[in-house]
C-alpha cells in the first residue's frame, strides 16, 4: 500500500504537542484549535452566502441593484473562504500535495475549463465567477482539511462541523416557521424560507442523514436528537419531491449496507407518519399525495417529478446536438420552456442561451460544458469516491462512515435538482470537505 498520513486523520493527540513540525515555531496549540474555529465561522458565512431570500416574493426583485447587492455578498463570502485558505497555506506550505489526490486535480481542470467556456456564454461574467468561485470553495475544503490534519484536530473539525450544519438548520427552519407564521407561506403550501423550497429541503437533507448515521452508529446525544427532529420536520414541510425520495433511499442503502434494522425502521416509521399526518392536514387530504409526485406533464410543469422527464428529452434531444462537444458556456442552456433564473435587466449575447435551470446536474454540464466537459466531471466524482472506499475508509471511519451516505445524496439529488452545478450551496460545501478529506490522505511529500 502506498505511503499514506492515515494515522494523522483518526487520531488528534498527534497535534497535541504544538502542532506539526510542517508549522512555523510560534503555531501553538492553541493557534491551531483557533484556526479551526475561524474555519468553521467562515463554513457558516459559506452556509448563509447560499440564502435566496428573494425567493419570498418574486415580484420583489428590484433589478440590478439588489442583483448586483446579492452578488457581491456571495463573492464576499467566497473571497473570505479563500483568504483564510491563503493564510492556512501559509503555515503548511505550498508544494505537489495540494493537486496529489486524482479528484482534486480533475475538478481544479474542470473548474478551470468552465471558466474557458466564459468566452462564449451568453452571459460571460456569470459563467466565469461560478466557475472561479467553485474552484475557490474546492481549494478553501481542500487546505483548510488538510490543515486540521496536519495539526491533529480532524476530529475537532469533523464534529464541530456536524455541530455548525445541525445548528444553522435549526436556525433556518426557526427563521423559516416565523415567516410562515407572518403569512409569507410559499406556493402549494410548502414552508416559506429564506432558501428556495429544493434548497432548504437540500440543506435538511444533508443534516437528517448525518444525524440517522450517528444514530445508527450508537452515537446518542441529546443535540443529535434534536438535529435529526428538527431536520426531518424541514425535510418534510420544505415538500421537496426529489429531496424527500432521495433521502429516503439514502437512508434505506445505508441501513442495508450497515444493518441497522432496528434504527431505521423507527426512522421510516417516524418520517412517513409526519408525512402522512401533513398530507391529512393539507387542502386536498390523502387524495393530494399521489398529485404530489405526480402534476405536470409538459415543460411548464418542471417541479413536479415526472414533469421533468420531458425536459429531460428535450436537453438531450433538442439542445445538447447543437453544441455537443464543448458546450455552449458553463451554466447555460435555452430558455426555452425552462425556468431562467436571472434577471430580466441582463441581457444576453447568443440568441436565447441563458442560465437555467435543468434540475439535473448530468444535463447542466452536457448542455453547458458539452462532452469535454462531463467526461472531466464524472472522472472526478469517480476519483471522489474511489479514494473515499479505498483511503478515507482506513484512514478516518467516523468520518467515512458519514461521507460516504453524504456523498450518495448529494449525487442522487443532482439527478433530480442542479446542487451542484447551480449556486454554491451547503451540498458543493459538504462535497468539497469530502474531496478535502481525500486528499488529505496522501502524505505532504516535501
Amino acid at each position: 500500500m502506498a505511503s499514506t498520513t492515515l494515522p494523522t486523520l483518526s487520531s488528534p493527540s498527534q497535534g497535541s504537542r504544538g502542532g506539526s513540525a510542517a508549522f512555523a515555531p510560534w503555531l501553538t496549540d492553541r493557534h491551531s484549535q483557533a484556526m479551526v474555529v475561524a474555519a468553521l465561522g467562515v463554513v457558516l458565512i459559506l452556509f448563509a452566502s447560499t440564502m435566496d431570500a428573494i425567493w419570498l416574493d418574486r415580484g420583489s426583485f428590484s433589478g440590478a441593484s439588489t442583483f448586483d447587492a446579492l452578488a457581491a455578498f456571495k463573492l464576499a463570502a467566497r473571497g473570505m473562504a479563500v483568504a483564510l485558505a491563503g493564510w492556512l497555506l501559509l503555515h503548511l506550505g505550498p508544494g505537489r500535495w495540494i493537486i496529489r489526490d486524482p479528484a482534486v486535480l480533475l475538478f481544479t481542470v474542470f473548474f478551470l475549463y468552465a471558466a474557458i467556456t466564459s468566452a462564449y456564454s451568453a452571459v460571460p461574467m456569470l459563467s466565469l465567477t461560478r466557475a472561479l468561485s467553485f474552484l475557490g470553495i474546492l481549494f478553501f475544503a481542500v487546505v483548510l482539511v488538510r490543515f486540521v490534519t496536519e495539526a491533529g484536530r480532524f476530529e475537532l473539525f469533523w464534529n464541530g462541523l456536524y455541530h455548525v450544519l445541525g445548528g444553522y438548520v435549526a436556525l433556518i427552519f426557526v427563521a423559516s416557521l416565523v415567516l410562515d407564521a407572518a403569512g409569507m407561506r410559499g406556493s402549494e403550501g410548502r414552508l416559506a424560507s429564506l432558501y428556495g423550497p429544493n434548497g432548504a429541503a437540500s440543506l435538511a437533507g444533508l443534516a437528517f442523514i448525518w444525524s440517522y448515521v450517528r444514530l445508527a452508529g450508537g452515537r446518542w446525544s441529546a443535540a443529535c436528537l434534536v438535529f435529526l427532529a428538527v431536520s426531518g420536520a424541514f425535510l418534510v414541510l420544505a415538500l421537496s419531491r426529489g429531496a424527500l425520495l432521495t433521502v429516503l433511499a439514502t437512508c434505506a442503502l445505508y441501513a442495508l449496507w450497515r444493518r441497522r434494522g432496528m434504527v431505521s425502521v423507527a426512522v421510516a416509521v417516524t418520517v412517513a407518519g409526519v408525512v402522512l399526518a401533513a398530507v391529512a392536514g393539507s387542502e386536498q387530504g390523502p387524495a393530494g399525495l399521489s398529485e404530489f409526485f405526480t402534476r405536470g406533464h409538459d415543460l411548464e410543469r418542471i417541479q413536479a417529478m415526472n414533469g421533468r422527464v420531458p425536459v429531460y428529452l428535450y436537453l438531450l434531444m433538442e439542445q445538447f446536438p447543437q453544441y455537443p462537444w464543448f458546450g455552449v458556456g458553463f451554466q447555460m442552456m435555452s430558455e426555452g420552456g425552462l425556468e431562467v433564473d436571472i434577471p430580466t435587466h441582463i441581457v444576453a449575447r447568443r440568441g436565447s442561451w441563458l442560465p437555467g435551470h435543468a434540475h439535473n446536474a448530468i444535463l447542466q454540464v452536457l448542455v453547458g460544458t458539452g462532452l469535454a466537459g462531463l467526461a472531466l466531471y464524472t472522472a472526478a466524482w469517480a476519483a471522489t469516491l474511489r479514494g473515499l472506499v479505498k483511503r478515507v475508509r482506513l484512514a478516518a471511519p467516523e468520518a467515512f462512515e458519514a461521507l460516504m451516505p453524504l456523498t450518495l445524496f448529494i449525487l442522487a439529488n443532482s439527478m433530480v435538482e442542479t446542487t451542484l452545478t447551480g449556486t454554491i450551496d451547503p451540498n458543493y460545501v459538504i462535497a468539497a470537505i469530502g474531496v478535502g478529506t481525500c486528499a488529505a490522505t496522501y502524505p505532504m511529500g516535501r
